[in-house]
């Protein structure tokens, strides 16, 4: 297993410049913004989710065959009670991180191309 450390470059558009990208079977991606302050909300969007954007673009442009997203399990929002390790859509959040981590793991599950298969985990 190799590591690599994928950032944006300055246009915004993501590589792995330097590596065999034919070899990268699977990624897994656990970047985020924490902050919870709503006057950040720009930020944290840009990175939560146009940064997992960027990078399932990445996955899809080289051919990788799985991508791990690391989660939380703040995208359990105002839900109470058992949250089930699935997919779900609480009817609010506490604040501007557990939202874009939330509509991350939606975005993850139908973003990727056909030969990308998608796990996520808290």
């Amino acid at each position: 297993m190799r590591l690599y450390d994928v950032r944006s470059v300055s246009s915004g558009e993501m590589t792995l410049r330097r590596y065999d990208s034919s070899r990268v079977l699977s990624m897994v991606h656990c970047a985020s913004s924490t902050s919870f302050a709503e006057r950040k909300r720009a930020e944290i969007e840009a990175v939560n989710l146009g940064g997992l954007d960027q990078v399932l673009d990445l996955a899809g442009r080289i051919g990788c065959r799985r991508f791990h997203l690391i989660s939380t399990a703040y995208v359990a929002g105002v839900t109470s009670g058992v949250c089930p390790e699935e997919l779900v859509r609480p009817p609010a959040f506490f604040n501007v991180y557990e939202e874009t981590k939330g509509r991350g793991e939606w975005l993850a599950a139908v973003r990727p191309a056909r030969s990308v298969a998608v796990t996520a985990s808290a």
